[in-house]
């Protein structure tokens, strides 16, 4: 007869060979199991929007007399959701850009209270220039785009076209060369990344 622990030793060798049969054969052993999937998250990207449904050209006639002045105003729109730096790109062409008349262009905003030297240019081409900040959803500003000949101008019949880009770029993580902004609003592009 068998002892006790040897029918339990037979036992259990039976049930590790029966167990082996199994999974050479395919069958699995299952286990209580869950999982839980949350709704999925959603991340989207802000904007940096300008709404340019503003006048697009403006026309000062063909009479401007040595020494008059003549501004064009521009009513911008900031919609997009992030702070953005606003800035803008001046270029002129004609022969009183060329002839040395002395023809300038001053560009100013009502951005950050209207503060800040406008900027100034007698260059075909000013680069970008920072003319200041707006929050998410800022609203409207004002662009003023003021052309002027001087007393001494000599260049009777001569014109000048001048177009300006107005620039919208995200101000966050957007390296300036002044830490807080830049503190010349019209003098230069302040090391802004403007695309």
């Amino acid at each position: 007869m068998f002892g006790k622990k040897r029918a339990i030793a037979v036992g259990a060798t039976v049930a590790t060979i029966g167990a082996v049969v199994l999974m050479a054969a395919g069958v699995t052993f299952g286990f209580f199991s869950d999982n839980y999937s949350n709704n999925s998250a959603t991340f989207s990207a802000g904007t940096v929007l300008l709404d340019h449904t503003y006048q697009t050209s403006c026309t000062t006639g063909n009479n401007l007399a040595a020494g008059d002045s003549y501004t064009c105003n521009f009513p911008l729109n900031y919609i997009g959701g992030l702070a953005a730096h606003i800035g803008v790109n001046l270029t002129a062409s004609g022969n009183l850009w060329t002839d040395n008349s002395g023809a300038t262009v001053s560009i100013s905003s009502n951005l950050n209270g209207g503060s800040g030297t406008p900027l100034t240019s007698t260059a075909a081409n000013s680069g970008n220039v920072y003319l200041g900040d707006v929050g998410p959803d800022a609203g409207a500003f004002t662009l003023h785009v003021t052309f002027s000949l001087p007393v001494s101008a000599t260049d009777q019949g001569q014109s000048a076209v001048v177009a300006v880009t107005v620039l919208a770029v995200q101000a966050a993580h957007n390296p300036d060369t002044f830490a807080g902004g830049c503190p010349v609003v019209g003098g230069g592009d302040c090391g802004i990344s403007w695309s």
